[in-house]
């Protein structure tokens, strides 16, 4: 898999937990809820406005009921075909 940069991956982090988000149905706030957080920081990580902590990510990977590893799988996945197009 090629490289890529800490800020390719984040951004492909936000896009991962977005579609999982919106897949289950869930609004930002019911996973705000879920993982213990206010809805402004969900929606800002879904931004990349922030850069959620390892243990903030795993909550939101439970919150709407995908595998940390994942989620970061997909990320990774994705931003690397990205990258390459």
């Amino acid at each position: 898999m090629p490289r890529m940069t800490a800020a390719q991956f984040l951004a492909g982090f936000a896009r991962a937990l977005r579609r999982a988000r919106l897949k289950k149905g869930l609004t930002q706030e019911a996973v705000a809820e879920a993982a213990g957080l206010h809805p402004t920081y969900v929606s800002r990580v879904e931004t990349g406005a922030y850069t959620p902590t390892i243990s903030v990510a795993f909550r939101l990977s439970n919150a709407v009921e995908r595998s940390f590893s994942s989620l970061v799988r997909e990320a990774e996945e994705r931003s690397s075909t990205t990258k390459n197009k």
